[in-house]
This record gives C-alpha cells, structure tokens and sequence, in this order.
C-alpha cells in the first residue's frame, strides 16, 4: 500500500467529499488503490483498543465513519 501520510490524506479527502463519513469505493479512488486494498486498509483502521474510524452496514453498502 501507499505510505500512511498519503492515506491519511486520502482518507480525509474522501470523508469530507461524502460529508462525515466514506465507503471503500470512495476511500479507493481518493488513494489510487484498488478496492480490495482500500476495503483492507479501512478494516485495519476498524480495529484494535483504540479504532480509528466505525464500520455500519447500511442496506448493502458498508460505511465507515471517524470515532
């Protein structure tokens, strides 16, 4: 995957586009990674004592919101 910064900054980007909250397929095209990877790398933000971001599902499609 990309370095973290750019990430980071990908991840931001695509949350303030969806206004508070972004999808994989969104996080994806903000990073340049493909939606495999960009689903992975949410997932790992998902994890862990101290996630950084919640995953809901509505109807079919998952969202991922900041804590």
């Amino acid at each position: 995957l990309a370095d973290q910064e750019h990430l980071d900054k990908a991840l931001q980007q695509s949350i303030a586009y969806l206004d508070g909250y972004t999808t994989a397929r969104c996080f994806a095209r903000h990073a340049g990674i493909t939606y495999y990877s960009a689903r992975q790398q949410l997932d790992r933000w998902c994890q862990g004592d101290n996630p950084r971001l919640l995953r809901s599902k509505h109807g079919q499609e998952i969202i991922y919101t900041e804590t």
